[in-house]
């Protein structure tokens, strides 16, 4: 399936309704509206993963040369809506989180989803600026995303650990000790979820953290209780494990099948693609 045209003809649109200053409305084209709400980097992410996984899964670098200008624009428009703190808080974050029966509301600070976004758009645009020789623009990516990360580690992980405690455990432990030791201080399954996926926690504190997601999602009655943004943290930790996350599978099989009873008989449900090693959502007709 070839759709890179259809990609380039949405770009096209992003770039068109991007102002001067960096900011992109909510939807595309736009009359004006979008530009207050339902956007933000989770959400103008877009700009930044169409070329990347292009040029990751197709090698073309064509789309990467069109939208480096835009993309370039945008960090600089994140690192002027920098806080005192380092961190970023505009637009809408983890939207339609599931237990949670307003798709408006969700628990985990926008602060932490638009920060890690951030972070992960600098990443991405690290080698796709590399790949153009844009060299001092790279390097400007990788600085914006470090001060994204060293922000976001000072104020929302701990230090401590808890050596030898079991998840549940470890919850209570901390809890009594008013957070120390929390790896993400706050509770949520998308926070801790989104976290690991983009690798902010030391090595030595990856089992912890974890463990935590582990029990934030016993907590939650082993359903998955996350938006938008908490999803493709957490379900690619699981369907894809590793060294560190291959504990998550069996929790997740759990969460997402429990979140609907008929679910467990139906083929489409996400719980069929964790004992069938599927690592990609399959086409359905």
């Amino acid at each position: 399936m070839n759709i890179e045209d259809v990609h380039r003809e949405w770009l096209k649109t992003i770039r068109a309704a991007m102002t001067e200053q960096g900011a992109i409305p909510g939807i595309v084209p736009t009359g004006g509206w979008g530009f207050a709400w339902g956007n933000g980097p989770a959400w103008d992410c877009v700009l930044f993963w169409l070329p990347y996984y292009a040029y990751q899964y197709r090698g073309d670098l064509q789309i990467v040369k069109d939208n480096a200008d835009a993309m370039l624009k945008y960090l600089q428009y994140m690192a002027g809506k920098r806080r005192e703190d380092g961190l970023i808080s505009y637009g809408l974050g983890d939207w339609c989180q599931t237990l949670i029966y307003n798709s408006g509301a969700f628990e985990t600070p926008l602060e932490i989803t638009d920060s890690l976004i951030g972070y992960d758009l600098c990443q991405k645009s690290v080698p796709l600026f590399k790949a153009i020789g844009w060299t001092d623009q790279a390097e400007y990516a990788q600085r914006l995303g470090e001060e994204f990360a060293d922000a976001f580690k000072k104020k929302w992980i701990n230090g401590g650990s808890v050596e030898n405690a079991s998840a549940v455990e470890y919850i209570n432990t901390t809890d009594e000790k008013n957070g120390q030791g929390h790896p993400v201080k706050d509770k949520t399954q998308t926070a801790q979820a989104l976290a690991l996926a983009l690798g902010l926690f030391d090595d030595e504190k990856k089992d912890l953290a974890v463990r935590e997601l582990v029990c934030r999602i016993e907590r939650d009655g082993n359903h998955f209780n996350v938006g938008v943004v908490g999803g493709y943290s957490l379900f690619p930790l699981a369907l894809l494990p590793n060294n560190n996350v291959d504990i998550l599978s069996p929790y997740c099989l759990s969460a997402l099948c429990n979140m609907d009873t008929h679910a467990l008989s139906l083929v489409v449900c996400y719980g069929f693609y964790l004992p069938s090693a599927q690592s990609r959502i399959l086409q359905t007709s």
